[in-house]
């Protein structure tokens, strides 16, 4: 049998069944970490809403679903609430599987793929939570610079403009962090509009495995962000991500002696380090590697389980090498690349 089936069934992640739900998908993820990793941090970090579902192919989520290597299978994670952020973190049987597909089991792939993004464009759109905050920003941005600063680029190369399309078009969602097997598949479909190529970097044995702490420079010194901040923030991510959901992750700073903030890193909603960013003028004094580690060892804990190896990870743009040396400094190695993918459900 090549798929459990095509069909596409729901369960809810918030809720009485919530807590159930979330134990058995971990049970079913587990045996495939790290290649899991992102989906299973997903998981593990909550923040789910009553539009928030896991999607699967699987009739019920028994781990005795998943033993059969030759079976092509997933799992989902859907928030449509959170556009034009991240709204489906998946992962699929193949990604794991060290011999390439077969050209049958390609055929197959491609067609639960399709099912899938079929299936959650017929679903109903729930009001996005940034709705109100992003219309507000297009309104004060409208008036003081003019309708051509919505045309200014970020670093992803995306426009407030896009963003603004994306929360207004119901049938624009983001994918994020498909793993390169996925990310051809929905490339081969035709319905991708942006994507943006990530290395997946994996850390093992943590904290055991992270180089010794070291004083930062004169005139440095540790704290956190403050939502003042995070206009700052926003402006040098390559990755979206709107002030309310930047005020609930874990994240670290170092400020200058003027208390500017110069450096920072989040624990992003699927566990991983994410923006990290050091001030050109502040960069090769080894700020980023010391800002890493810290975050690993004060903040990542609440992830760990016994009997598991404490694993974490990070996504870097490709083309960033020095945040590439930065992961390889701490013992980070690069698995394989991941994208977020912008996808129109109507091509599909």
């Amino acid at each position: 049998m090549n798929s459990h089936s095509q069909g596409v069934y729901s369960h809810a992640l918030s809720g009485p069944s919530g807590k159930e739900t979330i134990s058995l998908a971990l049970d079913i993820l587990r045996p495939f970490l790290p290649t899991s990793l992102a989906l299973y941090r997903r998981l593990q970090f909550g923040q789910f809403f009553p539009e928030t579902l896991l999607l699967t192919n699987f009739p019920t989520l028994d781990i005795r679903l998943a033993s059969n290597k030759k079976d092509q299978w997933y799992l989902t994670f859907l928030d449509r609430s959170s556009r034009p952020e991240t709204e489906l973190w998946i992962f699929c049987s193949w990604e794991a599987d060290p011999i390439p597909s077969t050209p049958g089991q390609e055929e197959v792939q491609n067609d639960l793929i399709r099912n899938l993004l079929q299936c959650i464009k017929n679903l109903p759109l729930p009001e996005s939570r940034h709705q109100h905050a992003l219309a507000a920003e297009a309104a004060i941005q409208a008036i003081e610079d003019g309708i051509a600063s919505t045309n200014d680029k970020d670093t992803s190369g995306q426009t407030h403009g896009d963003y603004i399309a994306h929360l207004q078009n119901p049938f624009i969602i983001l994918l994020g962090a498909v793993h390169e097997k996925t990310a051809a598949i929905v490339h081969r479909l035709g319905a991708s509009e942006w994507g943006a190529p990530n290395h997946f970097y994996i850390f093992s044995s943590l904290p055991d495995s992270l180089p010794a702490s070291s004083p930062l420079p004169e005139g440095l010194q540790w704290g956190h962000l403050q939502p003042s901040d995070f206009a700052l923030v926003r402006s040098r991510t390559q990755i979206p991500r709107q002030e309310k959901t930047l005020a609930i992750l874990p994240q670290l700073a170092i400020r200058n002696a003027k208390g500017e903030p110069v450096a920072w890193a989040f624990v992003g909603l699927d566990g991983a380090v994410t923006t990290l960013h050091v001030e050109p003028e502040y960069r090769g004094q080894g700020i980023a590697k010391a800002i890493t580690a810290k975050l690993f060892r004060e903040y990542m804990q609440g992830l760990w389980e016994d009997g598991v190896n404490n694993m974490s990870h990070a996504y870097v743009l490709v083309g960033n090498d020095a945040s590439s040396a930065v992961c390889t400094s701490i013992g980070g190695r690069s698995g394989w690349i991941v994208e977020w993918i912008r996808v129109d459900l109507e091509r599909v």
